[in-house]
Formats: C-alpha cells, structure tokens, sequence
C-alpha cells in the first residue's frame, strides 16, 4: 500500500497521504478492474487505471476499459491521448500523481489499478525520469525518418545488425587469454 505520493512542490520529495493507496495489479484479464471498482466502493475511493493501453482515445475494445455505463465511482486514466500521440511511463507519473493529489484533497482513497508495472512503478515508486522524452527527441525521430523512408524492414535489419555478435578479431582479451600460466 503506497502512503506517500508525489511532492505537491514538484520536488520529487514524497508527501503523506491521509490514507494510504491501494494497488490492484496483476496480469491480464484476472478481475482487477471489478476488484479496484469494489475496493473503491467499499472504502470511499477512486479508481487510477494504470493500463498503458486504456490512456488511447477510441481503443475500447481489446483493453478492457470499463465502460461508462458500468463505472460505479469516478475512474482516472482512460481516453487521455488520441492513438499515435506521444505518451510514456513519466507523462503517467506526472498523471498518476496529480489524480493522487486530487483524489486525497477530496477526502477519497486512491486506488490504482493495472497491469502494466511500469506505470504502476512510475506512479508509485521514486524514478526521476529525464524531462523532454517524448517530443524533439532526435534518436526517436531518427528512427521515425528511417522507417518513413525506407520502411519498417530497415529496422529490422538495423537491429539484427547491431545484435550479431562482434567477430573473434575485434573482441578484447580475456584474463584467462593475456595471462600465461608460470605469469598468473
């Protein structure tokens, strides 16, 4: 059960909770979205869902997103970005904690539901990610060009390449090689 969250500063620092989280996490299709929703029935909460597909405007189906029309307590963390938009583990941190924030002012219990660790990790745990990963990020739009350019299969044979082992020739010595046994 988490019982701090993020730095209302933006500190990074944790800030108590009035009562602690409670995470629902495990792999997929076991029930943790009717768990958080009973969870947060029973105790006065709020759900987070911590999916990394169910941020996506329009995928309903295939992430188990409860619908609307089922949703018994407020629910955090569906619909945030359309497909195709740039979202990651630090923008769900910097999300998760806000709702916390949110969510604790107003008396209620958080709880955070997914099956995707990193999110859950992010939100709960200290990372410090870097800022600015997601848009400008050369690396990532060299790759983007790449692929606009000459397709998807020049991935492919960029990383086979980069995965083969380096030729006997180019490997450095190991401490059983350069020492001789009457030197060891």
């Amino acid at each position: 059960m988490l019982r701090t969250g993020a730095d209302p500063t933006g500190g990074g620092a944790p800030y108590p909770l009035k009562a602690p989280a409670v995470c629902v996490v495990g792999s997929t299709a076991s029930g943790k979205t009717d768990l958080a929703q009973a969870l947060a029935l029973e105790l006065g909460g709020e759900v987070i869902s911590a999916d990394s597909m169910q941020i996506y405007r329009g995928m309903d189906i295939g992430t188990g997103k409860l619908p609307a029309s089922e949703r018994l307590v407020p629910h955090h963390g569906f619909d945030l970005v359309d497909p195709g938009e740039p979202f990651s583990a630090a923008l769900f941190q910097n999300y998760a904690r806000d709702r916390f924030r949110a969510i604790d002012a107003r008396g209620n219990r958080c709880v955070l539901a997914g099956g995707t660790g990193f999110y859950v990790r992010a939100a709960v745990d200290d990372y410090d990610f870097p800022a600015g990963e997601q848009v400008g990020n050369p690396v990532r739009e060299r790759y983007q060009a790449l692929a606009r350019e000459q397709g998807a299969e020049a991935l492919w044979k960029l990383r086979a390449a980069r995965a083969r082992p380096a030729p006997p020739s180019s490997r450095p010595p190991t401490s059983s090689a350069s020492c001789a046994p009457s030197s060891c």
